[in-house]
């Protein structure tokens, strides 16, 4: 027992990415070690560690995984419908249709915890409510004096609260409210603020009449590549996950997040279908938030639209819904043998000009799209325009080279200026415009034990980002290796390469291009589990920039019996500048994404309990504290403390009733 122990410290682990040069980068990286690979905040709210309730699932929230086909799903509901009750992973992996890979990756996310029978089986009530908050004081909440500044104006309580009613097996509502920490609780209809600042609802109705969905208010939706109706995932390049990520296809369903500032509708949007064909019918009347300028013959534009949802100051309040976004949409499809095209279109305007428009305030774009389905190869493809005849085209194929072996081809080609605002296709950066591309992607499993993957990213602007001079190509490239000698003993090993440009400026105030540098990042991990119930998961990770070096350990110790929960996380970690910042993925409460970066040199530490009474009564508890040895002043700007200490507790509850 001795050994083991003393092998599990030595080994190294990662369930997430801990590298990247920005938060979107990361989000995209982590998708691979976390578990997801189509993600954004939302779909990773609905994907918690140990709490997707596999039994009581319907057929929307496991599309909401961003993992499947619609006929997938559906072979998942027909098992269901049949055989009443899924015990474990291994029988998920007996349904037709799906990889055995993608229910080893996601088995620590699934409960399989049997449905209580209710005795009305046709009306389901969920409700969740949230409070966190940092103990300590940040700047923003004192007034300053030396800049005449008023501090936030609102409590740094941040709380959630959350409703999600099933009144049939066709008839759900749901309902969002949020207030971050700074806001203030303000009761101002006429300026759209009903308490909270953020107010989410919808209305989803299945085989209603002639359609197979409506949906009245807040919602999303997916088809063709993403370059007119984007997906709500930031695509990860682990060729895996970009491999389920190609296969989905016409994905209407509700906005179930609680962040404004993500592109969603909020209106109707109305599916449906006869024979081969399928139709999708939306419209939008949505306030957005922006920075508002006068032009000099006194006319009001918008210079921007807030990709942050914070209102906590009055400048902040005054920017809130400037302006209206409105939106109508069509989409159809047809599909005959193994052959799937279809068409987009999408139209909008703002109330005020936008910049980006050139200071005008409407814009279409519409697209072509396709898939084709053969027996070992599977091809796809979209080409869209908008309303300056400005192109975006994404098309690749995935071929099934023999058992166990994929490989996925990608070109991307996106001209500058492109503008559709709900586009999310794959690429280095977000927005689609500006980029041309290629990639590579390569998938090996023949035998249970090992899996080896890697890929190939290269990419570059078409015309000079930030004043640079000229276009440089830039590439990323990886591979992962996962070694799973028994059920209880899992090891990962992770490799990052990017060669890129550092932007500098010159003499003249503009962006000159030195000579590239190469970044590289490995990551190792190990899963153990000695006893029944005891999952202990190690990580190390390494981060390099030229003589730069960020270097990280951590051990996660969970432990389930029963009704309880309870899970520990410390790391230690080594960071010399924020060009090699770290970040790791964290196991944090029902719904709430927790990636917090390590940067400096200390320590951190966090502690969760869960305590699940039964199927209605749900509590959890989390505690998290950063402790710094190098700094005196935690964060920056508005956000810093004072002191090398930082504590954040959150509490939650949910009922089922």
């Amino acid at each position: 027992m001795k050994s083991k122990v003393v092998f599990l410290l030595f080994l190294i682990a990662a369930n997430t990415n801990v590298f990247s040069q920005n938060t979107q980068e990361a989000l995209q990286e982590i998708s691979w070690d976390a578990g997801s690979g189509n993600m954004d905040l939302q779909p990773w709210e609905d994907l918690p560690v140990n709490q997707f309730e596999v039994n009581q699932a319907d057929s929307t929230d496991w599309m909401e995984l961003g993992l499947f086909t619609p006929d997938q799903v559906s072979a998942i509901m027909h098992y269901k419908r049949r055989y009443k009750t899924i015990r474990s992973v291994f029988e998920l992996s007996t349904i037709p249709g799906i990889n055995e890979s993608i229910w080893r990756q996601l088995e620590s996310r699934l409960s399989f915890d049997e449905v209580e029978r209710l005795k009305n089986k046709g009306t389901h009530h969920r409700l969740l409510m949230r409070y966190s908050q940092t103990l300590e004081q940040r700047r923003g909440y004192k007034f300053q004096e030396s800049v005449n500044r008023i501090p936030y104006m609102g409590s740094p309580v941040n709380w959630l609260l959350r409703y999600r009613g099933l009144l049939s097996e066709n008839t759900e509502i749901g309902l969002i409210l949020e207030k971050d920490s700074g806001e203030p609780f303000l009761w101002q209809p006429e300026k759209q603020y009903f308490g909270s600042e953020y107010v989410g609802l919808y209305v989803d109705l299945k085989n209603l009449w002639k359609f197979n969905r409506v949906i009245l208010g807040s919602y999303r939706y997916q088809n063709g590549q993403g370059l007119v109706f984007g997906s709500s995932f930031f695509n990860t390049r682990h060729p895996e996950y970009l491999v389920y990520n190609k296969l989905q296809q016409n994905s209407l369903r509700p906005y179930r997040s609680a962040n404004a500032a993500l592109n969603h509708f909020r209106g109707l949007g109305a599916s449906f279908g006869r024979k081969n064909w399928r139709f999708n019918v939306l419209s939008s009347s949505r306030l957005v938030s922006g920075t508002v300028h006068s032009a000099p013959d006194s006319a009001y534009y918008l210079n921007a639209i807030r990709t942050s949802d914070y209102f906590r100051t009055e400048t902040d309040l005054n920017n809130r819904f400037s302006a209206r976004h409105d939106q109508v949409g069509i989409s159809t499809s047809f599909e005959r043998g193994p052959w799937h095209v279809g068409l987009n279109m999408l139209a909008g305007q703002f109330t005020l000009p936008l910049t980006m428009l050139d200071t005008g305030n409407t814009y279409h774009a519409s697209s072509l799209f396709f898939q084709y389905s053969g027996k070992r190869w599977y091809a796809f493809g979209e080409v869209a325009r908008d309303f300056k005849n400005r192109l975006a085209i994404n098309v690749g194929s995935l071929f099934h080279l023999e058992e166990g072996i994929q490989t996925i081809l990608g070109l991307r080609h996106y001209q500058p200026g492109y503008y559709a605002p709900n586009s999310n296709a794959f690429g280095r950066f977000s927005g689609n415009q500006n980029e041309q591309g290629f990639y590579w992607g390569l998938v090996m499993q023949t035998s249970q034990l090992l899996k080896l993957s890697g890929f190939v990213d290269a990419h570059r602007n078409l015309e000079p980002r930030f004043g640079l001079e000229k276009p440089v190509w830039q590439q990323i490239y990886g591979f992962n290796i996962t070694y799973t000698p028994s059920k209880n003993l899992e090891l990962k090993c992770r490799y990052r390469r990017y060669y890129e440009t550092d932007y500098q400026l010159n003499e003249n105030g503009r962006l000159k291009i030195p000579e590239a540098r190469n970044r590289w990042q490995i990551m190792t991990s190990a899963r153990y589990v000695p006893l029944t119930g005891l999952r202990l998961t190690s990580f190390w990770g390494l981060h390099a920039l030229s003589s730069q070096m960020g270097k990280l350990l951590a051990q996660d110790i969970e432990y389930k019996k029963g009704k309880y929960t309870v899970y520990y996380r410390v790391a230690i970690f080594d960071v010399d500048e924020y060009d090699v910042r770290m970040y790791l993925y964290e196991n944090d409460l029902l719904y709430f994404f927790n990636v917090p970066m390590f940067q400096n040199r200390g320590n951190r530490h966090a502690f969760m309990l869960r305590y699940k009474l039964n199927n209605s009564i749900y509590f959890g508890l989390k505690l998290q504290m950063f402790n710094y040895q190098d700094v005196n002043e935690v964060g920056s700007g508005y956000e810093a403390i004072n002191g090398n200490k930082s504590h954040v507790i959150r509490i939650q509850a949910r009922l089922n009733l």
